[in-house]
């Protein structure tokens, strides 16, 4: 299965005239690399909405190669990333500096739910911050259990004059103690 996933990658950054993606790999409990999907993935620099469900994939530990992927996107308007129940995942440092470098990101759904590994989401809201177009945000962090310091995104989204539309979920977050921040 990951040889298929890796000559995948290859192909997608082939498909430079594309504009909208979308991957599914939900639920594949092997997939564990992502090399080879975010090398690929950056290629296209002409995307404009992209969307990835690695959903329940429990073997993905490491999101850093999509990070990569992400930051050579400059055209890219819309990104969900769906990540939910990822339980292998402790950090979205590098996915989170991808992030940050899609200066005509106008729309971003990130599902983290049910990661309940995930411990540091500090890049990701420094990087959201960062983002001088996002208008419509959706971040679901429910029962991340791991997680426990939100201030973050009370520094990381303040900056953010254009913000219409958030919707942030962190339901059942265990170690979360103090809100006052957010």
């Amino acid at each position: 299965a990951l040889a298929e996933v890796a000559v995948l990658g290859r192909g997608l950054g082939e498909l430079q005239a594309l504009r909208e993606l979308t991957l599914c790999f939900f639920g594949c409990s092997a997939l564990s690399d992502l090399d080879t999907l975010g090398e690929g993935a950056g290629r296209l620099v002409q995307l404009r909405r992209l969307r990835v469900t690695i959903g329940c994939c429990i073997a993905v530990a490491d999101v850093a190669p999509l990070g990569r992927g992400l930051a050579r996107l400059p055209a890219l308007q819309k990104l969900a990333l769906d990540l939910h129940s990822c339980t292998g995942l402790t950090d979205v440092t590098a996915l989170g500096q991808g992030v940050g470098k899609l200066q005509a990101l106008q729309e971003a759904a990130i599902y983290l739910n049910g990661c309940s590994g995930l411990q540091e989401v500090r890049a990701l809201g420094e990087s959201l911050g960062q983002l001088p177009l996002l208008r419509k945000l959706t971040l679901d962090s429910r029962k991340c259990a791991s997680l426990h310091d939100l201030a973050i995104f009370n520094a990381g989204l303040g900056p953010l004059e254009s913000l219409r539309d958030a919707h942030l979920c962190f339901h059942d977050c265990r170690r979360v103690a103090d809100v006052a921040a957010v």
